[in-house]
Formats: C-alpha cells, sequence, structure tokens
C-alpha cells in the first residue's frame, strides 16, 4: 500500500485493485474487467467494509468504490486516495451482469 502523501486518481487506484485482483485470482489483468468506478466519501477507515468497533470518533474518508468482474463474477473494492483499499464485496445477489 501507499504511503499518505500524494492523493492518487481514481485510474491509479484504479489500476491499483485491478492488479490486486488478477494477483488474487491468478488471471491476467486484461481479463479484470471495471464494470462500475465512482467516487465517495467512507464514513471511517474501514472504507465501509466492516463495522465501525471501539470509541474512536470515526473521521470521513474520501474515497472510491469499484465493482470489477471476471467469469461473470463481481468483486466489489473500497479505497482511500492514498492507496489503501479493501476487497468487501457484497453477501447479496447483485443481479445479471451487464456486457
Amino acid at each position: 500500500m501507499m504511503p499518505q502523501g500524494k492523493a492518487l486518481s481514481r485510474a491509479e487506484t484504479e489500476a491499483l485493485v485491478t492488479k490486486d485482483l488478477a494477483s488474487r485470482l491468478r488471471v491476467p489483468v486484461e481479463d479484470i474487467r471495471v464494470v462500475d468506478a465512482v467516487d465517495r466519501t467512507w464514513p471511517d477507515d474501514t472504507l465501509g467494509c466492516v463495522a465501525r468497533k471501539g470509541m474512536k470518533e470515526p473521521k470521513p474518508v474520501e474515497g472510491f468504490a469499484f465493482t470489477l468482474t471476471h467469469a461473470d463474477k463481481r468483486f466489489v473494492y473500497h479505497s482511500d486516495r492514498h492507496g489503501q483499499f479493501r476487497r468487501c464485496d457484497e453477501k447479496k445477489p447483485l443481479g445479471p451482469i451487464k456486457k
């Protein structure tokens, strides 16, 4: 992951999450398709993936949400703007993938 320095663009962050998913699935990066990429403000540093725990006061985190596909399966990533990201696939069905 990147240090908390220069903010990354959506395209730079998209490249990071695409590379991460390709590595996890052991497939070429070219086989991963980004079907949605949006700017988001997460409620805290869990990036909207995990329920907040503890007494620490939440601080909003600017970032992105990405939906990627491979072999008709969806994968969801949430990120901040400094290279930190989490894969946090939704547990409920999302309906058919538009091609």
